[in-house]
């Protein structure tokens, strides 16, 4: 009885080292049990069956853009090259169905955000077709003021010489 608290015998030993290995391979078994046989392969197949169908996705979308990036080139060259001055309304006519076609396709496919990029690009070359005939249209305007203001003066200074 003259034992301290402090010290253990063996056999107390043993049975912690048994109650702390039972409690590990039970904690283990568990884990082993949720992360590996609870129905987990469907829901790994299912996340790489998802990955396939992404990477299909982003293949597909890539195919696509690879199509038409030479049109919307030729776009971009016919907008920039564009003059509003002439009166050419089949150039005009044929660049807007272009453009009406190039954002089209993202009607076809508005599953996809992705391929909202051809409606955006779409939507731009409208803006920069109308801002170029706008543009245009106010040089005009500056032009015929800067004309008539000119004849004015000259009026102006030809009443004033008599």
């Amino acid at each position: 009885m003259g034992k301290s608290k402090a010290q253990s015998t063996g056999k107390e030993k043993l049975a912690g080292f048994f109650y702390v290995f039972l409690v590990f391979l039970v904690a283990s078994v568990v884990c082993s049990f949720i992360l590996f046989f609870s129905g987990s392969d469907y829901r790994f197949a299912q996340s790489k069956q998802t990955a396939l169908v992404q990477m299909e996705r982003v293949s597909s979308f890539r195919k696509v853009q690879n199509s038409y990036i030479k049109e919307i080139e030729k776009i971009n060259d016919d907008v920039n090259q564009m003059n509003p001055g002439l009166n050419a309304s089949q150039e005009k006519r044929d660049l807007n169905y272009a453009i009406g076609e190039l954002g089209k396709i993202y009607t076809i496919n508005k599953h996809d955000d992705r391929y909202r990029i051809f409606a955006l690009l779409s939507r731009y070359f409208e803006l920069k077709l109308f801002d170029r005939e706008q543009l245009y249209s106010s040089q005009k305007n500056i032009e015929r003021f800067e004309a008539a203001l000119e004849r004015c003066r000259n009026g102006l200074e030809s009443l004033s010489n008599k």
